[in-house]
């Protein structure tokens, strides 16, 4: 295994805790870190650990396929954490580990004590601030706004917004001011209000650094700050809803000429403010991103192209860049270059038409950008241990990445399955299905258990791409492409890379977050693992050597 995407469910989207109904997550994202990064889908592994739910609908259903037990405590959940980091490095020792959906305050615990010990990365903090943070950059282009005179407004302060907002100081105090004096540029708002030590409560860790001791106003009205701060920047991380009303789209507009609009809460409708409202709220004047697909808006005869912020610009390419040069940590340095990189790939022409961000048809590019600047980054900081240095790291990147392609002449060989021959039918690693070759059917054994008709990549391809068009519900779409998944990996990402921009927002956010919500109702042939506190404390290591394949990377929740 070269990946691993890992979640326990505790925080998933903006629809809270959903347990193992969380998996969907992991396995939407290894798909992406395999067609928008270069990973091989055969070493890249989401895993679901099961810590209990708090979510008291999923403890009463006959349906919910995790441990009907309350979520554990912080203790015991660190405990856990550090048991499967040490046995994933135990069992593949270069493996990358992506945590995602963590709740906020155990997804900065476990961060904090695992960065500097595995190569790990959580794409909630680091992923989020840094996709962020490019728009950021091209945005105060497109305004003129200096980085040093620039102010802005988080509307929510979890793990998300605290990410965005480190990442812009840590820039703000790369150009030249302090870490203190760039975070007073920065307004953090919760559901309370302002964050401020006069307030009155008693605020988390990760919140501290950001609550204001100038005098700022102890006010809980958005419009009110926004008066009181004239931003140029408004950015969305609160999982609410669609918050942000006429009122607070034309305060930004006296602020600022061209406010920068960002409602970054996933799925879709948990969006601060949709992109037909801010561009005729805001008399087509705003530079708008969200963190999920939007279409394009007809407003006064011209039509708005509304820019995506989404992660997947990101953590595919630092995650690969990481892990190809032997990394020994992921370090925040990376994420920094990596939205530099992302930055400068939109062209001045695009952000004079208001776009910040890249075509998501331009993903596997960017991505191998991305790639290449975080493996200089990781030379640079001494970090890579690849020897020696690649020559052209740009032109190694890319050939390390994966495309699928044709099936192989060869049949791989795999782990032991009860009846051999039927592996190759039933294992979506090593299946051709209907492409077997008559020859290669009979050489395996597996004539007359399937069509005798052999059909070539190409022609499959074909033939699934029509189901899917054909299907116009976005949920049903990805319970085809998840069946597909389940019987034939190759297929799969040879549809996926070949149609990015369409089946994105399918096997992965917003449609992800609806197949989460039933996930125990719609049971389907797992691509992942589960692994259980209640059943595998103290066994982890002993679980994981039960997935038969080698792993490049895991997601995980």
């Amino acid at each position: 295994v070269d990946i691993i995407v890992v979640t326990d469910g505790g925080r998933i989207l903006g629809l809270g805790d959903l347990g193992t109904n969380g998996m969907g997550i992991p396995i939407g994202k290894i798909a992406l870190y395999v067609a928008g990064g270069g990973f091989h889908p055969v070493h890249s592994l989401p895993i679901q650990l099961d810590c209990g739910t708090s979510n008291a609908e999923y403890l009463a259903s006959e349906f919910y396929l995790g441990a009907r037990q309350p979520r554990i405590g912080a203790e015991e959940h660190a405990a856990f954490l550090e048991e499967f980091c040490v046995a994933v490095k135990d069992k593949w020792p270069s493996c990358l580990i992506q945590f995602e959906d963590f709740a906020t305050d155990r997804a900065f615990a476990v961060l904090s004590a695992a960065q500097k010990k595995y190569l790990c990365f959580n794409d909630d903090i680091q992923g989020t601030g840094a996709v962020v943070l490019a728009g950021f950059i091209n945005g105060m282009k497109a305004q003129g706004t200096e980085l040093k005179d620039s102010r802005m407004i988080f509307f929510g302060a979890g793990s998300a917004a605290c990410g965005v907002a480190l990442q812009i100081a840590q820039l703000m105090a790369f150009e030249g001011m302090s870490v203190e004096e760039a975070r007073s540029h920065i307004y953090m708002f919760d559901q309370k209000g302002l964050l401020t030590t006069t307030r009155g409560d008693e605020l988390p860790d990760y919140n501290k650094e950001f609550a204001r001791t100038d005098g700022a106003p102890d006010t809980s009205n958005l419009v009110e700050l926004i008066k009181y701060v004239k931003p140029h920047a408004l950015f969305g991380l609160s999982g609410a809803g669609p918050l942000f009303g006429q009122d607070v789209i034309e305060a930004m507009c006296a602020s600022t000429e061209r406010p920068l609009i960002f409602p970054l809460s996933n799925p879709t409708a948990k969006a601060e403010v949709t992109a037909e409202n801010a561009y005729r709220w805001s008399d087509g004047k705003c530079i708008f991103a969200a963190g999920s697909p939007f279409a394009p808006v007809e407003y006064n005869g011209r039509t708005y192209v509304p820019g995506q912020g989404n992660n997947v610009f990101i953590f595919p390419g630092v995650g690969f860049g990481a892990w190809l040069v032997g990394a020994t940590e992921v370090a925040d340095e990376f994420f920094l270059d990596a939205a530099r990189e992302l930055a400068s790939y939109v062209t001045e022409e695009e952000l004079a038409q208001g776009r910040i961000y890249p075509a998501i048809a331009h993903l596997r590019e960017v991505s191998r950008n991305v790639a290449t600047r975080t493996a200089e980054c990781a030379y640079k900081m001494g970090l890579a241990t690849l020897s020696p240095r690649p020559d052209d790291l740009l032109s190694f990147v890319e050939r390390s990445m994966y495309v699928p392609g044709e099936y192989g002449g060869e049949v791989a060989g795999g782990a032991d399955f009860p009846a051999e021959r039927l592996k190759y039918l039933y294992v979506p690693q090593l299946s051709h299905n209907t492409a077997f070759s008559i020859d290669q059917r009979r050489k395996l054994h597996i004539e007359g258990l399937q069509p005798t008709v052999v059909q070539d990549i190409t022609e499959r391809k074909v033939r699934f791409e029509h189901m899917l068009k054909e299907e116009p519900d976005a949920f049903k779409k990805y319970l085809l492409l998840t069946q597909l998944q389940a019987v034939d990996l190759t297929l799969f990402y040879r549809v996926l890379v070949d149609n990015l921009p369409q089946l994105m927002p399918v096997v992965y956010t917003p449609t992800v977050g609806q197949a989460c919500l039933c996930w125990d109702r719609h049971k389907r042939t797992h691509s992942g693992m589960y692994i259980s506190y209640f059943e595998h404390q103290g066994r982890v290591r002993e679980v994981l050597d039960n997935w038969p394949f080698e792993v490049d990377i895991i997601v995980v929740t």
